[in-house]
This record gives C-alpha cells, sequence and structure tokens, in this order.
C-alpha cells in the first residue's frame, strides 16, 4: 500500500496523522508487540524449565525459574486487569448524565438558549454565526442535524421547521 501525497489512490485524500494513517497504525502494531512479547518471554521461560529438566540440572534452579515465570504472568495478568478503558461521553458512562442534566429546569434553560441563538437567523438571508458563538459553545451541531438550520453559502438559514420550547 503506497501512500502519495495523502492520497490513497482512489481519489479519496486521507489524512497521514489520522486514525487510518501510519501513525495511528505503528500505535496499534507497538501495543500488539508489547502484548505478544509478554507472551513470548512466559514461553521462553517455560522452554528453559523444560530444557534444565530433560537435561537432569538441579530441580531447585528449575523450580525457582517456573516460580519466577508464573509470577511474571501473575503481574502481566494484573497490568492487563488495571488498565483502564476509555469511557465513552468523558467521566459518564454511555447512557448516564451530569447529575441534574435531565431536571425540567435544566431542560427549560437548555430550550430557551436555543431558542435565542435560532431567532438570530433568518428564512431567507443567510447569516453568520452571532459574534461569541462557536460551533462548541451554541448547539449548532445538533440543530443542523435536527433540521431546524442548514448551511447556505458562509452562513445558515433558519427552516421552517417549528422548535417548541416544550418537548
Amino acid at each position: 500500500m503506497k501512500m502519495t501525497n495523502g492520497h490513497n489512490g482512489n481519489g479519496h485524500g486521507h489524512s497521514e496523522h489520522g486514525p487510518g494513517g501510519p501513525y495511528g497504525m505503528m500505535r496499534k502494531l507497538k501495543k500488539l508487540l508489547e502484548y505478544h512479547e509478554g507472551i513470548a518471554h512466559a514461553l521462553r521461560t517455560t522452554l528453559m524449565v523444560l530444557q534444565d529438566e530433560s537435561i537432569g540440572l538441579k530441580r531447585t534452579r528449575s523450580a525457582d525459574v517456573l516460580t519466577a515465570a508464573l509470577q511474571l504472568d501473575a503481574e502481566r495478568i494484573t497490568r492487563r486487569e488495571q488498565k483502564e478503558k476509555k469511557q465513552q461521553g468523558g467521566a459518564y458512562r454511555k447512557g448516564q448524565y451530569r447529575p441534574g442534566y435531565s431536571t425540567k429546569a435544566a431542560v427549560a434553560e437548555r430550550r430557551g438558549r436555543s431558542i435565542q441563538f435560532l431567532a438570530h437567523f433568518d428564512t431567507k438571508e443567510p447569516r453568520p454565526m452571532p459574534a461569541g458563538a462557536t460551533a462548541q459553545n451554541s448547539g449548532l451541531g445538533p440543530l443542523i442535524n435536527q433540521g431546524y438550520l442548514k448551511k447556505k453559502g458562509d452562513g445558515y438559514v433558519r427552516t421552517k421547521k417549528e422548535y417548541r420550547a416544550t418537548p
């Protein structure tokens, strides 16, 4: 797979730093290598114990090696169990909301802010976002996704879809 100029050969450009780019792939391969190195180390230790037994070396030495191998394997399993998995939605698990997020007062406040934001836009003339508003703090994405706003040129226009203050 040869990448040139950020293209994959079929006309679609892809960033080299994205999840499918070489840097994301390198990170995945390093994690995979680390995992398999732990397994390979345990197998080598087991082979060493078996070789010691087959050539008749002192039983105490192989017992020490086996004990060390079991301890290393237990540590590897403990490390894997202790790794925290990334949780979706920040500090809250999927399906959970911040305390008070769904109270009637909080919902009414958010809907009021959305109504104020939507009042800035016209149904015919495209307008840019209000001063001080950004895509992150305005709730622009959900309003576009739900069909209350449409992108037109360098601004947005209000659709005819009615936004109700109460659910």
